[in-house]
């Protein structure tokens, strides 16, 4: 019998978000570690740990993106704020990120002032709908697909394309569907 899903909305999507994100940063600490990345990571060394292959897959998607001083990122889904903080500090990107959780946006908004980085990174709450102070020299999409659904990828993919610069770039990170 075929699932029946139902259409995303900024409101449901608020609601699925608030339901597996808004539990405890505390717990996505305990589980994520000190780099709070979530999704896949990328080991350069066999010998090296989960922080450094999170921090190894962060470098990855800002050379992707040939992010650079006086860029503008936009990161949508930007959970705690890590690929925020990787951009502005060590390649001089200005972001902005964007998620739907307020509890990830609280965290991301402390880490973001404790590097002294408030000038260059700025964390809303915001769902990718709403963006309207586009173009971006560059987006980032880091395991957004898989919460916006088969489905609705080609309106998504579209959407963000609206906000980018000609000649900009855009990745969207996803687990691949078959």
């Amino acid at each position: 019998r075929p699932r029946r899903t139902r259409r995303h909305s900024p409101a449901r999507d608020a609601e699925a978000v608030a339901h597996h994100y808004d539990v405890s940063n505390d717990f996505y600490a305990l589980v994520l570690g000190p780099t709070l990345v979530y999704s896949c990571a990328v080991w350069t060394d066999a010998g090296g740990g989960l922080d450094a292959a999170q921090e190894a897959k962060l470098d990855l998607v800002c050379r992707k993106l040939a992010l650079r001083p006086g860029l503008r990122l936009l990161d949508v889904g930007c959970g705690w704020g890590s690929l925020a903080l990787h951009a502005a500090q060590r390649y001089g990107a200005d972001v902005v990120g964007i998620t739907l959780s307020a509890q990830q946006a609280e965290l991301a908004r402390r880490r973001v002032t404790a590097a002294g980085l408030d000038r260059r990174i700025t964390i809303r709450v915001q769902d990718y709908r709403e963006v309207d102070d586009g173009p971006f020299d560059a987006i980032s999409s880091i395991g957004m697909a898989e919460h916006v659904g088969r489905a609705a990828l080609p309106g998504y993919i579209r959407a963000l394309h609206t906000l980018l610069r000609p000649g900009g770039r855009l990745l969207n990170h996803a687990i691949s569907w078959t």
